[in-house]
């Protein structure tokens, strides 16, 4: 697991990185983060939610630096872990993915450049000796767009890449393609997103993706309750991939390509595609 934010200039208040873990049977867990010499053991009652805080220490600055900040996270029971990351009016949650659902093919799902703030993710090694390969669909700050780059990574190594943000580009990572020799997570997401482009809001975007080999053809999307739109993305895992909404074809798409619909105002929204697709 990792938690990735922006840096401390841009707000005054302090981050706040917790854990919000949870079990059916009493449980316990060990909570460690090597790169700051953070240990902790909890003891989990069964049918209860146990809050664990996290150093901010444990954030991930930087750009395309390997750093040790991986949180890893051990139960002598099944249990359910999402994590929160939480400053001055902007507050995102993940659920965190066991190991054992994990995979070694991935595209990132992101946002747009908003005023500076950048599109990003972070891969993080679960095994020794991990090769990574990134496609960036846009340039990073050390990266040419559509370029091929190697990085080999340790247990609990984090790796973050950000878009780079100057020259007027969109600076939108979604759809990168992120392919390992082993198991690896990855999470996704921006600094402080538009949502949707244009409307002013800073909504710091994060969450644990699921490998491209967990991908289907059939979802539906709610929408919150006083809200009157909301926002959905598809991104395709292979190319032309034919997108419907509510049985009308909105897309095709390649690969890495996605189609997002910014004015959803149903209570329920059916996608449908003809290939696998997050």
């Amino acid at each position: 697991r990792y938690w990735r934010d922006w840096s401390s200039d841009v707000c005054s208040s302090d981050l706040n990185l917790e854990l919000f873990i949870t079990a059916n049977t009493t449980s316990k867990v060990t909570v460690e983060i090597d790169g700051i010499g953070y240990k902790k053991q909890v003891k989990v009652e069964g049918g209860t939610v146990t809050n664990l805080a996290v150093d901010p220490s444990a954030q991930v600055m930087g750009e395309e630096v390997i750093q040790r900040l991986g949180v890893h996270i051990i139960s002598d029971n099944p249990i359910s872990v999402y994590g929160l990351s939480r400053r001055w009016q902007t507050t995102d949650t993940y659920l965190g993915l066991p190991v054992t659902v994990l995979g070694t093919e991935y595209r990132a799902i992101c946002y747009s450049f908003s005023e500076g703030m950048m599109s990003q993710f972070s891969v993080v090694a679960t095994e020794d000796s991990t090769k990574v390969t990134i496609i960036p669909t846009v340039k990073t700050r050390k990266h040419p767009a559509d370029k091929p780059y190697t990085v080999n990574l340790k247990r609990g190594d984090v790796f973050p890449v950000g878009a780079e943000v100057e020259g007027g580009g969109t600076g939108d990572l979604t759809g990168t393609l992120i392919r390992s020799n082993k198991k690896i997570a990855v999470f996704s997401g921006h600094q402080c997103a538009y949502v949707p482009r244009g409307l002013i809001g800073c909504n710091h975007l994060v969450e644990q993706l699921p490998p491209i080999n967990a991908w289907g053809k059939h979802y539906y999307a709610g929408k919150l309750e006083r809200r009157s739109r909301s926002t959905i993305r598809v991104v395709a895992s292979q190319p032309q991939t034919k997108v419907f909404e509510n049985s009308n074809l909105v897309s095709v798409l390649d690969a890495g390509q996605f189609y997002e619909n910014s004015n959803v105002d149903r209570k329920s929204t059916r996608l449908n595609s003809s290939h696998a697709n997050i």
